[in-house]
């Protein structure tokens, strides 16, 4: 898209309106949204009041995918910075990994039984913090954040060097692990920001606290924008600032969610009558009283899916939300049990069922990367003729024209 740049990094704005972006875009934004979170979480929810969390973009050696972006999410603990844990973010994959990290600033004996009181408090949680297994960083090269840049002075030990993300100071204050790109931070790091307009500063981090809130005369008017919701963007300092979404389109969903769905039932019923499956010589057979039940299973993962997360269950409060989800994994598997007696028929206790979900973000025109991932589980490699099949597709719409496709699959088989 830019041939005249050897690399580029997007604003978030830019990454959201062309719908393309790197490991850096990912990041940036997935950092930039942990910000929001972690700030309106400390001034307006019960619990997370005592603790800071603060999260930065890290440039790592990770496998097997080498150099990447991530974003750190680091727990300040008390104001020295004792005590405080870390989370590593891979923004595209939603991976997490916990690294508990080591006090090595020497906090005092109450100073530790004090936060540690805090958490059990806020979690419940088993309070010996281990790292999750088998975290895939190799190094941590630099972090950022909108005040200053740290490099990374730590050299792994031989010993441990297949561990050191888990020896690592990740206190950026500690100049001799960590070494800053502006030595006066984010006051020497202004003076390198471009002026936009006449007068006007672009804010490097886009926050305020609230007193400096309301001494500050409203950029909005200047800048010639509508006034910004504080809910929507919360403390900005430079209204200018925020991201402007596109609004989900239900309907532009529901008419890719038929046609997503016509395409793959005329797919299946083409692979399956080529023989590649075992040769099945008359028509496949699609149970639609099942595939509608099936569209209720979908909506609750795609709910699972905006709550849980896939890795790093290691981490306690606040780090992890102590807020119970909506919807749990149970709830699912009791739904899919139900769905799979009433398939299996009453007459018919022999067959067995079997059943695969697929999720996918998916651009216009993208149907062959879907048809690819439902065609890898082999499913519909099983069964003759007496085999019966139910898909269903549920698209559930974003802002910014982001789409969620899920498919699922199940298909019947006698024994």
């Amino acid at each position: 898209m830019f041939p005249q740049l050897t690399d580029l990094w997007c604003t978030d704005q830019e990454f959201l309106n062309i719908q393309c972006g790197d490991w850096e875009e990912h990041a940036i934004l997935l950092c930039n949204y942990f910000n929001y979170i972690d700030r309106y979480r400390k001034e307006k929810m019960n619990g997370y009041g005592p603790f800071n969390i603060q999260s930065f973009c890290v440039l790592c050696d990770l496998v097997p995918d080498g150099e990447v972006m991530m974003v750190l999410r680091r727990d300040m603990g008390d104001e020295q910075g004792h005590m405080g844990h870390c989370e590593f973010w891979e923004a595209v994959s939603g991976n997490c990994y916990f690294v508990p990290c080591q006090d090595k600033t020497g906090a005092s004996i109450m100073q530790r039984l004090s936060l540690t009181r805090s958490r059990a408090r806020g979690s419940g949680l088993d309070e010996s913090c281990q790292a999750t297994p088998s975290i895939p960083i190799h190094r941590v090269h630099i972090a950022f954040n909108a005040d200053n840049v740290w490099a990374n002075l730590q050299k792994p030990t031989r010993r441990k060097q297949e561990a050191s993300v888990l020896d690592l100071d990740y206190n950026f204050d500690n100049t001799r692990n960590w070494k800053p790109l502006f030595a006066k931070g984010k006051e020497e790091l202004l003076k390198f920001v471009p002026e936009v307009g006449s007068g006007m500063r672009r804010s490097t981090s886009g926050l305020a606290t609230p007193a400096s809130l309301k001494s500050r005369t409203p950029l909005s008017a200047a800048a010639g924008i509508p006034e910004t919701n504080p809910q929507t963007s919360y403390l900005l300092e430079d209204p200018s600032q925020a991201i402007v979404y596109l609004p989900k389109d239900e309907e532009h969903a529901q008419r890719e969610e038929r046609k997503l769905e016509d395409q793959l039932e005329q797919r299946i019923l083409d692979y399956r009558s080529m023989g590649e499956h075992g040769g099945v010589q008359h028509t496949t057979r699609f149970d639609a009283a099942i595939a509608r039940r099936l569209s209720a299973v979908l909506d609750d993962l795609e709910q699972l899916e905006n709550c849980r997360r896939r890795s790093g269950n290691e981490a306690d409060f606040p780090l992890r939300s102590n807020v119970p989800p909506t919807v749990t994994l149970q709830d699912v598997e009791k739904k899919l049990q139900d769905i799979e007696n009433d398939f299996r028929g009453p007459t018919q206790r022999g067959r067995h069922v079997y059943g695969v979900p697929v999720n996918q973000p998916y651009e216009l025109g993208d149907f062959k990367h879907l048809w690819e991932a439902i065609r890898d589980t082999r499913i519909l490699e099983l069964g003759d003729d007496y085999a019966d099949y139910a898909i269903k597709v549920r698209v559930f719409p974003y802002a910014s024209r982001i789409l969620s496709v899920w498919v699922f699959i199940a298909c019947a088989v006698d024994t």
